[in-house]
């Protein structure tokens, strides 16, 4: 029941933020592989759903972050039962520090919901930040994972500007060299 309720309330706002991604997407390249003869999944698979991918993360954030704060609809609907088949850190924090009077627990509770929503909320980030980059064509992310992290200079590639003095003599790869060479 929790679930129904938690999708009757919130599937318009993930497809209204899917349509809004859907409406800004160009219209150049679909024409271009609609003038090729692709055919109507290929250009879902290789078109839309690459540009859509920001947006469709940003509702997969909102979503998570909803999902995680949410005490309302659980307490309404089941107080957190039948036994604890549906108590979540914010009914026990409610619980234990409301209830039953040990604030300590329920701050402890509380605590850890932040923490959770901080690591999660930082590595979807940074997952949106690579889709975003990626979808505006950048694929820095993906030659830096074939040369691996930290190669310095020597993992740049000729079309990279040159990146200067200042930037040789703090790279690890140039330190290393001259290192070596006393």
């Amino acid at each position: 029941s929790v679930m129904l309720v938690d999708i009757w309330i919130f599937t318009p706002f993930v497809a209204i933020l899917v349509l809004a991604g859907i409406r800004s997407l160009p219209r150049e390249p679909f024409e271009a592989s609609e003038v090729d003869g692709a055919n109507w999944f290929f250009m879902f698979r290789k078109l839309m759903l690459p540009m859509l991918w920001p947006y469709i993360l940003v509702a997969v954030i909102f979503r998570f972050m909803d999902n995680l704060k949410v005490f309302d609809h659980i307490y309404v609907l089941t107080a957190g039962g039948p036994g604890v088949a549906t108590r979540t850190l914010q009914i026990g924090a409610f619980e234990d520090s409301i209830i039953n009077l040990d604030y300590s627990r329920g701050s402890t509770y509380m605590l850890l919901l932040w923490v959770i929503v901080f690591i999660t909320a930082r590595y979807l980030v940074s997952v949106l930040g690579k889709a975003q980059r990626r979808a505006a064509g950048d694929h820095r992310d993906a030659h830096r994972r074939r040369r691996g992290r930290g190669a310095g200079l020597a993992g740049r590639s000729r079309l990279e500007p040159d990146a200067g003095p200042s930037a040789r003599r703090h790279c690890p790869a140039v330190q290393r060299q001259r290192r070596d060479r006393v």
